[in-house]
């Protein structure tokens, strides 16, 4: 297994890339090539973490608004 840490940008940056390589090919696994799926694969959990650090960013923004509103 290899781990990467992207930032955010380049994240968003390969699921273009990937969405790009995966446009045409079929759905359908029994007749898509491995790669595709695997990219298929690798874009659904980029899309997976940076919904992860967005959600983080709201909840974190939400909290840094209530504690300036309550100084």
């Amino acid at each position: 297994m290899i781990e990467l840490q992207l930032e955010g940008e380049v994240a968003v940056a390969l699921i273009a890339a990937i969405e790009r390589e995966v446009d045409g090919y079929t759905e359908d696994p029994t007749c898509c090539p491995q790669r595709v799926i695997k990219l298929r694969e690798l874009l659904v959990e980029l899309d997976e973490k940076l919904e992860e650090k967005v959600e983080e960013a709201r909840i974190k923004m939400k909290a840094e608004a209530e504690e300036s509103n309550d100084e």
